[in-house]
């Protein structure tokens, strides 16, 4: 019998995963999330001083923090307990009210978009000799493209969340604990109010809608709506939301 060369066979899936990457890093340099010297997004942010590396502001692959729940992260973050989280009468999944404190990959976002942690606070710098644990701001100056230096965190503005989420939407939630009516019922549970996704909801994997809309380990993050590595949206919508057709994916509204 003909033995199979296993190397033959895994070369095909190898080949597809590193075209995926370098897709995903080709996406990055026409976005917002790309700080690095290189850029020339007009209004967008970049270092002045730092480097022209895309991917090291999020990722590092050697030496990254396993406490967050991100791909080899590679910057510092606030814990959950540092924010308050959104609260409303009308809410229903959690207790009092409230939503939990942020976690998952929702602590990786506001990494950067709670506007209290530097851009370059990372835990392995690029070149040799710059890996730092806990993670610390590297010292670079950043700037608007075209519009003068910011400093080094988040500016003032919509994308600067800060540290109170009570009139953003609830994060870090478990999604099968959300209760609602739709627009047409007074029955308030989850099958009534919410869609769940076509393969059902994964309490340790990622379940996805047929809009993309995700679903991490069962909660509801910042990266249900969002993909950071987007470049086909401004705001990085994972669907667009012409109609309400994001919001919809989840909530029954009839609208």
């Amino acid at each position: 019998m003909k033995k199979i060369n296993v190397a033959y066979l895994l070369m095909p899936i190898l080949s597809l995963l590193f075209l995926a990457s370098v897709a995903q890093a080709q996406g990055i340099l026409s976005t917002k999330h790309n700080l690095s010297t290189g850029q020339a997004i007009a209004g967008n942010i970049r270092t002045t001083n730092g480097t022209g590396e895309v991917c090291v502001f999020c990722h590092t692959p050697h030496g990254a923090d396993t406490t967050v729940a991100a791909p080899l992260w590679n910057r510092l973050i606030n814990t959950g307990g540092s924010y308050t989280p959104y609260t409303s009468p009308s809410f229903d999944a959690g207790a009092a009210n409230t939503a939990p404190a942020p976690d998952g990959t929702s602590l990786a976002c506001l990494s950067c978009h709670d506007g209290t942690i530097a851009f370059d606070a990372l835990r392995n710098l690029p070149g040799s000799g710059g890996f730092n644990d806990p993670a610390v701001s590297a010292g670079w100056a950043f700037e608007r493209v075209g519009g003068g230096a910011i400093g080094n965190t988040m500016p003032a503005g919509i994308t600067n969340l800060g540290t109170d989420l009570t009139n953003d939407h609830p994060i870090s939630m478990v999604y099968a604990n959300a209760l609602s009516p739709s627009s047409a019922s007074g029955t308030n549970d989850h099958a009534t109010g919410f869609n769940d996704p076509p393969g059902g909801i994964s309490a340790t994997g990622d379940s996805y809608f047929t809009t993309g809309v995700k679903i991490s380990a069962g909660k509801v993050q910042c990266t249900s709506c969002h993909d950071p590595h987007r470049a086909d949206t401004p705001t990085f919508l994972r669907t667009n939301n012409t109609g309400s057709a994001l919001c919809v994916t989840c909530h029954k509204k009839n609208v």
